[in-house]
């Protein structure tokens, strides 16, 4: 039913689905649309930008980290993670379940890592990596979403 109302939404003049539309389009076949007072903090993240910027505040607000030689502030480790003596994680950062860190990675700050990653080679700040992704390139990814089950790779 809902995605009857999405599928009938065209572009705004910026490019934009506008959830506005969405909702006059629910109203308009008589259908209950309520709404509820935000008390706490809200972030709109319409964009690339601004996901990042949501991802930033949550991970300053870490209390816990873990201790070792290669993590550095405010970092939470998922389990059955393995990082590389060579590799490094600056915090803030998370990293999810079933990860590898390898080969001079170095993670963070403001990373979030998802489950059942495998990084190697890399540094990757200021980035969300979605679950089931592979990275091994020699490369620097800043400021950047990958997509869940995204393979970067080097040619060689």
């Amino acid at each position: 039913m809902i995605y009857d109302h999405i599928n009938r939404l065209k572009p705004s003049k910026r490019g934009d689905y506008e959830i506005t539309e969405a909702i006059q389009s629910f109203i308009n076949d008589v259908r209950n649309v309520g709404y509820d007072i935000i008390t706490g903090w809200w972030k709109d993240t319409g964009t690339v930008d601004d996901i990042l910027a949501a991802n930033r505040l949550l991970l300053h607000s870490i209390n816990s980290s873990t201790e070792r030689i290669n993590i550095q502030g405010k970092v939470i480790i998922g389990n059955n993670v393995r990082i590389s003596d060579d590799s490094k994680v600056r915090g803030p950062a998370i990293i999810g379940d079933n990860v590898e860190i390898l080969q001079n990675a170095l993670i963070g700050p403001y990373t979030s890592i998802g489950d059942n990653c495998k990084i190697e080679k890399v540094s990757i700040e200021n980035s969300i990596i979605m679950i089931n992704s592979t990275i091994g390139t020699e490369n620097v990814i800043i400021d950047s979403i990958i997509d869940e089950g995204s393979q970067i790779m080097s040619a060689n």
